[in-house]
Protein backbone atom coordinates (compact mmCIF):
# COMPACT_ATOMS: atom_id res chain seq x y z
CA UNK A 1 0.00 0.00 0.00
CA UNK A 2 1.41 3.29 -1.32
CA UNK A 3 1.41 6.16 1.43
CA UNK A 4 2.72 9.77 0.75
CA UNK A 5 2.49 12.18 3.55
CA UNK A 6 2.76 16.01 3.05
CA UNK A 7 5.17 17.72 5.73
CA UNK A 8 6.82 21.41 6.08
CA UNK A 9 3.92 22.83 4.78
CA UNK A 10 0.31 23.19 5.42
CA UNK A 11 -2.06 22.31 2.46
CA UNK A 12 -2.41 25.07 -0.36
CA UNK A 13 0.36 26.96 0.70
CA UNK A 14 2.94 27.39 -2.20
CA UNK A 15 0.30 24.73 -4.07
CA UNK A 16 -1.85 25.04 -6.60
CA UNK A 17 -4.44 26.50 -5.02
CA UNK A 18 -1.97 29.82 -3.96
CA UNK A 19 -0.89 30.18 -7.08
CA UNK A 20 -4.53 30.08 -8.66
CA UNK A 21 -5.33 32.24 -5.62
CA UNK A 22 -2.51 34.81 -6.78
CA UNK A 23 -3.33 34.92 -10.18
CA UNK A 24 -7.22 35.71 -9.18
CA UNK A 25 -6.23 37.97 -6.92
CA UNK A 26 -3.88 39.88 -9.57
CA UNK A 27 -6.54 39.72 -11.99
CA UNK A 28 -8.86 41.52 -9.38
CA UNK A 29 -6.94 43.86 -8.04
CA UNK A 30 -5.83 44.99 -12.07
CA UNK A 31 -9.40 44.91 -12.89
CA UNK A 32 -10.45 46.83 -9.99
CA UNK A 33 -8.00 49.41 -10.72
CA UNK A 34 -8.91 50.22 -14.28
CA UNK A 35 -12.82 49.81 -13.53
CA UNK A 36 -11.91 53.04 -10.46
CA UNK A 37 -9.79 55.16 -12.77
CA UNK A 38 -12.60 54.62 -15.33
CA UNK A 39 -15.30 55.40 -12.99
CA UNK A 40 -13.23 58.52 -11.40
CA UNK A 41 -12.23 60.07 -14.76
CA UNK A 42 -15.90 59.53 -16.22
CA UNK A 43 -17.54 60.91 -13.33
CA UNK A 44 -14.64 64.17 -13.35
CA UNK A 45 -15.64 64.57 -17.10
CA UNK A 46 -19.62 64.13 -16.96
CA UNK A 47 -19.92 65.81 -13.71
CA UNK A 48 -17.24 68.83 -13.34
CA UNK A 49 -15.60 69.62 -16.66
CA UNK A 50 -18.32 69.10 -19.65
CA UNK A 51 -21.13 71.07 -17.68
CA UNK A 52 -18.63 74.10 -17.64
CA UNK A 53 -17.64 73.64 -20.56
CA UNK A 54 -21.26 73.49 -21.82
CA UNK A 55 -22.06 76.87 -19.79
CA UNK A 56 -19.89 78.65 -20.76
CA UNK A 57 -20.44 77.88 -24.59
CA UNK A 58 -23.88 78.75 -23.63
CA UNK A 59 -23.25 81.88 -22.48
CA UNK A 60 -20.90 82.75 -25.49
CA UNK A 61 -24.09 81.67 -27.49
CA UNK A 62 -26.57 84.35 -25.26
CA UNK A 63 -24.05 86.86 -26.04
CA UNK A 64 -23.80 86.70 -29.20
CA UNK A 65 -27.80 86.17 -29.98
CA UNK A 66 -27.93 89.39 -27.27
CA UNK A 67 -25.57 91.33 -30.06
CA UNK A 68 -27.38 90.59 -32.66
CA UNK A 69 -30.71 91.75 -31.59
CA UNK A 70 -29.44 95.05 -30.29
CA UNK A 71 -28.15 95.58 -33.96
CA UNK A 72 -31.60 94.67 -35.35
CA UNK A 73 -33.06 97.43 -32.37
CA UNK A 74 -30.40 100.03 -33.50
CA UNK A 75 -31.19 99.45 -37.41
CA UNK A 76 -34.75 99.73 -36.71
CA UNK A 77 -34.73 102.89 -34.81
CA UNK A 78 -32.57 104.48 -37.34
CA UNK A 79 -34.76 103.63 -40.09
CA UNK A 80 -37.76 104.88 -37.89
CA UNK A 81 -36.13 108.19 -37.15
CA UNK A 82 -35.09 108.99 -40.47
CA UNK A 83 -38.01 108.30 -42.45
CA UNK A 84 -40.71 108.58 -39.85
CA UNK A 85 -42.24 104.64 -41.38
CA UNK A 86 -43.78 102.45 -38.62
CA UNK A 87 -42.53 99.44 -40.70
CA UNK A 88 -39.10 99.97 -39.45
CA UNK A 89 -40.38 99.64 -36.16
CA UNK A 90 -41.01 95.84 -36.39
CA UNK A 91 -36.93 94.93 -36.69
CA UNK A 92 -36.84 96.74 -33.22
CA UNK A 93 -39.61 94.82 -31.47
CA UNK A 94 -38.49 91.73 -32.73
CA UNK A 95 -34.68 92.79 -31.48
CA UNK A 96 -36.17 93.76 -28.11
CA UNK A 97 -38.49 90.69 -27.43
CA UNK A 98 -34.55 88.65 -28.23
CA UNK A 99 -32.30 91.08 -26.76
CA UNK A 100 -35.09 90.67 -23.65
CA UNK A 101 -34.84 86.64 -23.65
CA UNK A 102 -30.76 86.65 -24.24
CA UNK A 103 -30.12 89.12 -21.48
CA UNK A 104 -32.21 86.99 -18.80
CA UNK A 105 -30.31 83.53 -20.01
CA UNK A 106 -27.35 85.64 -19.69
CA UNK A 107 -27.92 87.00 -16.11
CA UNK A 108 -28.93 83.44 -15.01
CA UNK A 109 -26.15 81.48 -15.71
CA UNK A 110 -23.12 83.94 -15.42
CA UNK A 111 -24.43 84.57 -11.51
CA UNK A 112 -21.63 83.52 -9.38
CA UNK A 113 -18.86 83.58 -11.95
CA UNK A 114 -16.90 86.12 -10.31
CA UNK A 115 -15.40 88.60 -13.24
CA UNK A 116 -17.48 87.20 -15.60
CA UNK A 117 -20.53 87.88 -13.25
CA UNK A 118 -19.25 91.70 -13.49
CA UNK A 119 -18.86 91.90 -17.23
CA UNK A 120 -22.56 90.84 -17.82
CA UNK A 121 -23.90 93.65 -15.19
CA UNK A 122 -21.68 96.02 -16.79
CA UNK A 123 -23.56 95.31 -20.21
CA UNK A 124 -27.15 95.04 -18.59
CA UNK A 125 -26.28 98.68 -17.18
CA UNK A 126 -24.99 100.19 -20.27
CA UNK A 127 -27.88 98.15 -22.22
CA UNK A 128 -30.52 99.51 -19.75
CA UNK A 129 -29.24 103.40 -20.80
CA UNK A 130 -29.61 102.65 -24.29
CA UNK A 131 -32.78 101.12 -23.49
CA UNK A 132 -33.95 104.14 -21.99
CA UNK A 133 -32.75 106.43 -25.21
CA UNK A 134 -34.38 103.48 -27.52
CA UNK A 135 -38.36 104.08 -25.82
CA UNK A 136 -37.82 107.65 -26.29
CA UNK A 137 -36.98 107.51 -30.10
CA UNK A 138 -39.75 104.65 -30.93
CA UNK A 139 -41.78 106.94 -28.88
CA UNK A 140 -40.63 110.18 -31.00
CA UNK A 141 -42.04 111.50 -33.47
CA UNK A 142 -40.52 114.16 -35.79
CA UNK A 143 -41.88 116.59 -38.58
CA UNK A 144 -39.70 116.89 -42.03
CA UNK A 145 -38.45 120.66 -40.44
CA UNK A 146 -36.67 118.83 -36.82
CA UNK A 147 -35.27 116.20 -39.30
CA UNK A 148 -33.09 118.93 -41.20
CA UNK A 149 -32.31 121.85 -38.44
CA UNK A 150 -30.05 119.32 -36.42
CA UNK A 151 -32.31 118.08 -34.00
CA UNK A 152 -32.47 114.49 -35.27
CA UNK A 153 -28.88 114.08 -35.62
CA UNK A 154 -28.62 115.39 -31.88
CA UNK A 155 -30.37 112.85 -31.09
CA UNK A 156 -29.20 110.39 -33.12
CA UNK A 157 -25.61 111.20 -31.91
CA UNK A 158 -26.30 110.92 -28.13
CA UNK A 159 -28.22 107.12 -29.18
CA UNK A 160 -24.69 106.03 -31.11
CA UNK A 161 -22.73 107.58 -28.07
CA UNK A 162 -25.03 104.78 -25.79
CA UNK A 163 -24.83 102.52 -28.45
CA UNK A 164 -21.09 102.42 -28.05
CA UNK A 165 -20.78 102.20 -24.94
CA UNK A 166 -23.17 99.59 -25.10
CA UNK A 167 -20.79 97.71 -27.44
CA UNK A 168 -17.21 98.37 -25.73
CA UNK A 169 -18.83 96.45 -22.89
CA UNK A 170 -20.32 93.81 -24.53
CA UNK A 171 -17.03 93.23 -26.43
CA UNK A 172 -15.78 93.09 -23.56
CA UNK A 173 -17.25 90.50 -21.43
CA UNK A 174 -17.90 88.55 -24.98
CA UNK A 175 -14.04 88.53 -25.30
CA UNK A 176 -13.91 87.21 -21.52
CA UNK A 177 -16.30 84.19 -21.73
CA UNK A 178 -14.60 83.22 -24.83
CA UNK A 179 -11.45 83.01 -22.81
CA UNK A 180 -13.08 81.09 -19.94
CA UNK A 181 -14.82 78.68 -22.64
CA UNK A 182 -11.36 78.03 -24.56
CA UNK A 183 -9.98 77.66 -21.39
CA UNK A 184 -12.50 75.24 -20.29
CA UNK A 185 -12.14 73.22 -23.47
CA UNK A 186 -8.56 72.59 -23.29
CA UNK A 187 -8.48 71.63 -19.40
CA UNK A 188 -11.44 69.33 -21.05
CA UNK A 189 -8.38 67.80 -23.39
CA UNK A 190 -5.54 67.99 -21.28
CA UNK A 191 -8.08 65.63 -18.82
CA UNK A 192 -9.10 63.41 -21.83
CA UNK A 193 -5.52 62.92 -23.10
CA UNK A 194 -4.41 61.98 -19.34
CA UNK A 195 -7.47 59.54 -18.67
CA UNK A 196 -5.84 58.06 -22.08
CA UNK A 197 -2.82 57.81 -20.94
CA UNK A 198 -3.65 56.57 -17.50
CA UNK A 199 -5.90 53.37 -18.59
CA UNK A 200 -2.65 53.15 -21.47
CA UNK A 201 -0.93 52.65 -18.52
CA UNK A 202 -2.85 50.48 -16.97
CA UNK A 203 -3.40 48.58 -19.58
CA UNK A 204 0.10 47.69 -19.97
CA UNK A 205 0.48 46.91 -15.93
CA UNK A 206 -2.45 44.74 -16.69
CA UNK A 207 -0.83 42.90 -19.57
CA UNK A 208 2.57 43.17 -17.68
CA UNK A 209 1.55 41.44 -14.93
CA UNK A 210 -0.98 38.57 -17.07
CA UNK A 211 2.37 38.10 -18.68
CA UNK A 212 4.21 37.84 -15.45
CA UNK A 213 1.59 35.39 -14.06
CA UNK A 214 1.42 33.40 -16.98
CA UNK A 215 5.21 32.92 -16.45
CA UNK A 216 4.81 32.09 -12.97
CA UNK A 217 2.38 29.08 -13.93
CA UNK A 218 4.23 28.03 -17.21
CA UNK A 219 7.23 27.19 -14.20
CA UNK A 220 5.40 26.17 -11.06
CA UNK A 221 2.26 24.41 -12.63
CA UNK A 222 2.46 23.60 -16.56
CA UNK A 223 5.60 22.71 -17.20
CA UNK A 224 5.62 20.24 -13.59
CA UNK A 225 2.19 18.72 -14.76
CA UNK A 226 3.67 17.69 -18.27
CA UNK A 227 6.92 16.45 -16.58
CA UNK A 228 4.34 14.72 -14.14
CA UNK A 229 2.56 13.09 -17.06
CA UNK A 230 6.11 11.80 -19.05
CA UNK A 231 6.71 9.99 -16.11
CA UNK A 232 3.13 8.47 -15.87
CA UNK A 233 3.57 7.42 -19.72
CA UNK A 234 7.26 6.01 -18.80
CA UNK A 235 6.03 4.09 -15.97
CA UNK A 236 3.01 2.92 -17.98
CA UNK A 237 5.81 1.64 -20.63
CA UNK A 238 7.92 -0.55 -17.76
CA UNK A 239 10.26 2.18 -17.53
CA UNK A 240 10.16 1.65 -13.08
CA UNK A 241 13.21 3.97 -12.95
CA UNK A 242 11.12 6.92 -14.41
CA UNK A 243 10.99 9.51 -12.10
CA UNK A 244 9.17 13.22 -11.44
CA UNK A 245 11.38 16.06 -10.68
CA UNK A 246 10.97 18.51 -7.85
CA UNK A 247 8.54 20.91 -8.14
CA UNK A 248 8.29 22.88 -5.25
CA UNK A 249 4.73 22.40 -5.63
CA UNK A 250 2.98 20.31 -2.80
CA UNK A 251 0.38 18.37 -4.60
CA UNK A 252 2.48 17.82 -7.59
CA UNK A 253 5.76 16.73 -5.55
CA UNK A 254 2.93 14.71 -3.66
CA UNK A 255 1.94 13.23 -6.98
CA UNK A 256 5.62 12.42 -7.50
CA UNK A 257 6.39 11.10 -4.59
CA UNK A 258 3.20 8.27 -4.81
CA UNK A 259 4.04 7.64 -8.37
CA UNK A 260 8.02 7.31 -7.10
CA UNK A 261 6.75 4.71 -4.04
CA UNK A 262 4.55 3.08 -6.38
CA UNK A 263 7.38 2.26 -9.51
CA UNK A 264 9.33 1.04 -5.90
CA UNK A 265 6.49 -1.24 -4.79
CA UNK A 266 6.10 -2.80 -8.10
CA UNK A 267 9.82 -3.14 -8.72
CA UNK A 268 10.00 -4.92 -5.18
CA UNK A 269 6.84 -6.99 -6.46
CA UNK A 270 8.69 -7.57 -9.68
CA UNK A 271 12.38 -8.39 -8.17
CA UNK A 272 10.43 -10.84 -5.47
CA UNK A 273 8.38 -12.13 -8.02
CA UNK A 274 11.73 -13.13 -10.09
CA UNK A 275 12.94 -14.33 -7.00
CA UNK A 276 10.07 -16.87 -6.33
CA UNK A 277 10.74 -18.22 -10.04
CA UNK A 278 14.29 -19.06 -9.41
CA UNK A 279 13.45 -20.94 -6.86
CA UNK A 280 10.56 -22.96 -8.22
CA UNK A 281 12.98 -23.54 -10.99
CA UNK A 282 15.17 -25.05 -8.56
CA UNK A 283 13.02 -26.94 -6.98
CA UNK A 284 11.68 -28.52 -10.19
CA UNK A 285 14.91 -29.37 -10.98
CA UNK A 286 16.00 -31.12 -8.14
CA UNK A 287 12.59 -32.94 -8.51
Amino acid sequence: MVRVVVTGRRAGEGGLVSELVRTHRTLLVTLGAMLLVSVLSTGYLLLSVQPNVDRLSELTRQARLLHIAMLDQETGLRGWLATGDKQFLEPYDRGTTAADDAAEQLVDQGVGDGDIAVRIVDVMAARAAWDSWADDAAQLHLSPAARTNGELSAFLMRGKRLFDAYRTTDGAATELIVGHRDTARERQRVALVAVLALNLALTLLATERALARRRRLTTTVIDPVADLLTTIDALAAGDLGARAGTTHVVELDAMGAALAALAEDVAQSRSLAAARDARLTLMAARL
